[in-house]
């Protein structure tokens, strides 16, 4: 187990909800009733994450069409 205050990082996490989800479906044979919690976090992160990861990407193409390179700050 790990320290209380590491749990509560852990939480926002998103490997952490992967990994109990994986373990629930595969270990014990868990329905996806069963871990529809980690699954709802997971979609979380990922409605919160994928915008955000194409808006730097983005940015980073257009840093990269006016510097005319990828490889130097």
């Amino acid at each position: 187990m790990l320290p209380p205050v590491l749990q509560q990082v852990a939480e926002v996490l998103p490997i952490a909800h992967t990994v109990d989800a994986m373990r629930a479906a595969l270990l014990d044979g868990a329905a996806t009733a069963q871990i529809l919690q980690q699954l709802g976090a997971l979609g979380f992160f990922t409605v919160i994450a994928l915008p955000l990861s194409l808006v730097a990407f983005n940015a980073g193409l257009r840093r990269a069409r006016v510097t005319g390179t990828l490889g130097h700050l």
